[in-house]
Order: C-alpha cells, then structure tokens, then sequence
C-alpha cells in the first residue's frame, strides 16, 4: 500500500465480533476526484461515524492530519496534509438531518470548528450516551467497542507521529477501527436511548457540547487555570495575574503556540507576586528565564495589567469554605442516590461543578435545568434548603 502519493487505495479485510462477520472496503484519500466518488457514494447516508487524528504538541491549536469517516458500509481516511477541499462535506455536516457520531467529541468538534468553521448540525457522542444509560463516565473509545463488540482493539498508536507520510500499515487500521466500530454502537446506543426516552436527554447535552463556549476559554477566565504552587497569589494582586493571563492566550492563539511556549505559569506568578518598581526589577525577576524578546512583551504586558482595575472577589473565611464543601459533599451522595434509581451515570447527572454553582448561588445554576431539573433538581433543592 503506498500512502505518500496520493493513490486510491482499498483494502479488504475481515472484521469478527459476537456472531456476526463484517468485511469492509475503505478508501485512502488523498486526492479530490477521489474524495467526491467517496461523497457521492455516501450522500443518501442519514448518519457518519467521524473520528480525527491530529497533534498538539507545541501549537496552540490541533495540528489536524487525518478525519476518518463511515456510514457503515463505505469506510474512509483522508489525509488532511494533502490539501483537500472538503467543503461539500462541510456543508452535510452542517445540516440537522445528517448525524455526526463520534466519541469523546469535544476535541474533534474544536478542531472542526477552527479548521473549517463548522460546528455539526446533529452529533452524537457515544460517551454522553453510554453516561445517560448509566454504563459509566468517560469510558474510552477501546473499552465501550470491548464491552458492546467483544472486540479488543489493538492501542499501540495512541500516541503516534500522524504527520508523517507514508504512514505505516498499523497507524492506518488504528485510525480506520475508530470509525468502523463506531456505528455499530452508535445503533445500539440509539435504541437503548429511544427505549427509556431518553433521546431529548441526549439531544439537550449535545446542544450544550457544541456551543463554542465550551471548549473555547474565555481570556479573562483563564487565570483561573494558572497553577500557583507553593503559595497564593495576594488577592490585590489577583488582577495583575488575570492581565498576564489574558495575555498569554491572546498572544498564544494569534500565534499559534501553546500556552507555555508562550510564558510558563511559573513566570506569570512571580510576576504577579512582585511589585515591580522599575525595569531593572524586573529583569532581575526574569534573569536567565526569558529571551529579550520575551521580556520586552512581558514588560509592556505586566505595565498594563498593572493598570487595570484591582478583582473585587468575595471574601470568604475558612469556615465558610469548609460549610460549602460539606454541603457539596452532601449533595453529591443525594445525587448518587437519585443517578442509581434512574440508571444514569452520577459524574454526569450533577458533577462538582454543578453543585458548587448550586452551593455558591450562582444564578440559573445547570443542575436545576432541563432533565437535570426534572430529575435530581427538585431533590437537591430540597436537601440543600434542609442544611
């Protein structure tokens, strides 16, 4: 098989799970007249089973290098270093009676979306739904087609070089089992949904899934990230931090680096942690940590968060602290309670987060909307009135 030349290539192999045998054909793309035969065979397809490989390394976003597709009977892998036009695939996936089912999506939709600007018109994620049926939380890709198939998927190129070509034999079947098994399980998971009416279950944790907000950070958040060790940043210094922060990421995004090939978390503390005084300060801060260039943009950055307004944060003591998690910890074992009557995974039903909103106040609070609302919701605010 060569993969370096961009040649339609179909391989013929046996797949066996449980009692049944599959033999498939799939189709290496590299080439456009190649991928708009595979399109066409497709097109009536009311589903696509879709997985991607990509790297993240030292970018800021993924380096995409392969998209894998299925409708269940014509398999595909297209190579994305190959310059492609994909836009009339783009365009079925955008539409809402075309269902993209993938696993774990949230990267694969991120990349989609800062690659191609698309966000599915329709997904399906089998780990949201293996959660809703209450099989367990975040269960991998290998782990659910071992449980539903019987079938053990070989995972020696889970961390593999997808940039480069040719790529080996097994590289492609690894990537090529992601889409193949996929909608098998997706059918089942379907069914299983339908039958405890479920679906709009699924359908409301999609919607949320595929709001950019979910997997794009908000750059005055993201101080929140910074890992502070040793000691706390003081709190009237907080805003200096939010200021670097937001820095790094502007700058990370707009150059396409990752975050710590930008500026480590380590500097940004210590920079936040130090009044500096004057430029000689602050390159004593920094001897030996940064280039002069980056030291030049660290200066102009810390000059303007030194600027911004101080973060006015809620004092809270430590008692208070410690009264908050006991109530979290409560609610956690109500929600356990109600996830095993129901049958639904409890990390999914009312996670950490979830309840903290509900504890701290926060106005409209996830967990007591939608099917979270008519299940566990009037539970939980009853147990949480009750302390």
């Amino acid at each position: 098989m060569n993969t370096g030349k961009g040649l339609e290539t179909k391989a013929y192999y046996t797949i066996s799970f449980m009692d049944e045998v599959l033999i498939p054909s799939w189709t290496w793309i590299a080439r456009q007249e190649v991928l708009l035969k595979y399109l066409d065979r497709i097109a009536g397809a009311p589903w696509l089973a879709l997985d991607t490989e990509f790297l993240r390394i030292h970018t800021y976003y993924p380096k995409l290098c392969l998209i894998q597709i299925s409708d269940g009977t014509e398999h595909a892998v297209i190579d994305m270093q190959a310059g492609l036009d994909l836009s009339i695939l783009v365009e079925r996936l955008r539409r809402s009676d075309r269902v993209s089912v993938l696993h774990a999506c949230l990267q694969d939709i991120e990349i989609m979306h800062h690659d191609f600007d698309l966000i599915p018109g329709n997904a399906f994620d089998t780990q949201i739904a293996w959660a809703l049926l209450g099989h367990g939380f975040q269960i991998s890709y290998a782990a659910m087609v071992e449980k539903r198939l019987g079938v053990a998927l070989d995972k020696s190129q889970v961390r593999s070089w997808w940039d480069r070509r040719p790529l080996k034999p097994a590289q492609l079947l690894y990537a090529l089992y992601d889409v193949v098994y996929l909608g098998p399980v997706y059918q089942q998971l379907l069914e299983e949904l339908e039958a405890k009416g479920r679906l709009s279950w699924m359908q409301e944790e999609m919607e949320r899934m595929l709001t950019p907000s979910t997997w794009i950070p908000d750059p005055n958040q993201v101080w929140k990230r910074v890992r502070i060790p040793g000691s706390n940043v003081p709190n009237n210094r907080l805003h200096v931090l939010r200021g670097l922060a937001r820095w790094r990421e502007l700058l990370a995004r707009r150059e396409n680096r990752a975050r710590a090939r930008v500026a480590s978390d380590e500097i940004l503390v210590d920079l936040a942690c130090t009044p500096l005084h004057d430029q000689k300060h602050f390159d004593r801060v920094l001897a030996g940590r940064a280039s002069w260039k980056l030291r030049n943009r660290l200066w102009k950055a810390l000059q303007l968060a030194e600027d911004t307004p101080p973060l006015t944060l809620k004092s809270v003591s430590r008692d208070e602290r410690g009264e908050q998690r006991r109530k979290v910890r409560i609610l956690a074992g109500v929600a356990r309670k109600v996830a095993e009557e129901i049958g639904v995974s409890p990390e999914l039903l009312a996670p950490r987060a979830m309840l903290e909103e509900l504890v701290h106040q926060n106005p409209d609070p996830i967990v007591l909307q939608g099917w979270r609302g008519e299940t566990v919701g009037p539970v939980l605010t009853e147990a949480l009135n009750a302390l």
